[in-house]
């Protein structure tokens, strides 16, 4: 079935209110998401957007910022799922900032569930940011594996992840990382004492 979400808010607020030079300022916030399933597909796709005025007390954390994304989920068979997804966000929403910044997100990812109590998750993306002064052009490529086993009580699990920075504009920032990760995470109950 179809599911529809939307939440807005508005917010005015002064920075200083001992200042009769500073002017009271308002924006708002709108997340929206929308998803679908039917037979083995699952599309989910949605927009946010916190104005560069919007201040929040709780929930929205952003400011400046406008994004959009679109996720398709296809059940393979028994257990095994490809996630594919795309990311498009900028800032600079009012144009008060000298330039603006854009990033485009494609992705995939492959999870395998329950192979011999094993859960297996590959996947990567690929960000390309970059700004309408060229003071940014970067490419950041990520890829990564996880293995996952439950033990009893307890889960573990082995990541390794690999990330390339490209920067086309200087390269001091070019980076090249591996990165390996292990969890242990259990739940247990503690007994009540009277």
């Amino acid at each position: 079935g179809l599911n529809i979400e939307a939440e807005y808010a508005a917010s005015t607020h002064d920075k200083n209110a001992d200042s009769s030079d500073i002017k009271r300022k308002a924006d708002y916030a709108l997340h929206f998401i929308s998803d679908y399933h039917i037979g083995r597909f699952y599309l989910r796709g949605g927009f946010d957007r916190n104005g560069s005025n919007f201040s929040s007390l709780s929930g929205f954390t952003a400011q400046d910022f406008q994004e959009y994304f679109q996720e398709i989920e296809i059940d393979l068979f028994k257990d095994t799922r490809l996630k594919l997804f795309h990311r498009k966000n900028r800032d600079n929403l009012d144009k008060h900032k000298s330039t603006t910044t854009f990033q485009e997100s494609p992705g995939a990812n492959l999870s395998l569930k329950q192979l011999k109590n094993t859960d297996v998750d590959l996947g990567g993306d690929l960000t390309k940011r970059d700004a309408t002064d060229d003071s940014v052009e970067e490419i950041t490529r990520r890829f990564f594996m996880r293995l996952g086993q439950r033990v009893g009580p307890a889960s573990v699990s082995l990541e390794y992840q690999k990330t390339i920075i490209d920067d086309h504009i200087d390269g001091s920032r070019e980076r090249l990382s591996d990165t390996v990760l292990l969890n242990f995470n259990t739940n247990f109950s503690i007994r009540e004492i009277n």
